[in-house]
């Protein structure tokens, strides 16, 4: 599903950097755009700043790197959890977002003794590791959404629409537009069944591009899209189970045939 459906939760912290930034324009270098199954790497922390107190969340501090192997939450996509280490210093991950350019790191430091646990500041060297299970999870299910259009596709040609899209593990579903013939409703469900079992069969590659405005309009098949708030100069551009073109920033399986069993509901 396009990377501007349905991103359901609040920022864990509206306020994610109420202190001044050393760096007033950090950039944070995403890794796990090009790897999904890079699951840790080594960074600089940019910035440390404590949180003001959120009764909605338990994070204490958000951190900014110059690297991260960590998703932010978007794109109807949870953000990844993990640590953040350096110096016997923990950090616990409970929340990931972007904002501008960079990615912000939401979460407590935790272990030490007493009730002041370690903790690193900007400069220090830091290891990043994401929870691979959750990682995982995450990318096939956004995958099985992108899959789905394709099954739709196959089904109803260009007559229904994707819509909105949620990839969290706790009740996932993509909604089209579109018009069902009363003869199909009793018989939908099973036949989008067994025709998403016959695309994620076919084992397809996924494919990620990054392409100008001009040619994201024309693989997308969105000639009037708007991409004026994508400050970079390319869009990313995935394309799952051979079809289904967009503009996405989740991470996604190798393959369809890595996607597993899917099971629609109605």
């Amino acid at each position: 599903a396009p990377d501007e459906n349905l991103d359901p939760s609040p920022n864990p912290n509206p306020n994610p950097n109420p202190n001044p930034n050393p760096n007033p324009n950090p950039t944070t270098e995403r890794l796990y755009l090009l790897d999904t199954y890079l699951f840790e790497a080594d960074a600089a922390a940019l910035s440390v700043e404590a949180l003001e107190p959120n009764p909605k969340d338990d994070a204490t501090h958000a951190v900014i790197l110059d690297r991260t192997v960590f998703h932010a939450q978007g794109g109807g996509q949870p953000a990844d959890l993990g640590t953040i280490t350096a110096d016997g210093a923990v950090f616990e991950v409970t929340g990931v977002r972007s904002a501008g350019d960079a990615v912000h790191h939401f979460g407590s430091f935790r272990g030490g003794d007493g009730d002041a646990p370690a903790a690193f500041a900007a400069g220090a060297a830091v290891h990043l590791s994401v929870d691979e299970v959750k990682r995982v999870a995450h990318a096939r299910c956004h995958s099985a959404g992108h899959a789905l259009d394709v099954a739709v596709a196959r089904i109803f040609g260009e007559d229904w629409v994707a819509g909105k899209g949620y990839h969290f593990l706790d009740g996932p579903y993509v909604e089209y537009i579109g018009k069902l013939a009363p003869e199909m409703k009793e018989t939908i469900v099973d036949t989008l069944n067994e025709k998403i079992a016959e695309v994620l069969s076919e084992d397809i590659p996924t494919e990620v591009l990054y392409l100008s405005p001009e040619e994201a309009k024309a693989a997308c098949g969105t000639p009037d899209a708007d991409f004026s708030h994508i400050t970079a100069p390319t869009i990313r551009v995935v394309t799952v189970a051979g079809g289904g073109t967009c503009p996405c920033g989740g991470t996604h399986v190798r393959s369809t045939a890595e996607v597993g069993g899917v099971t629609l509901e109605p």
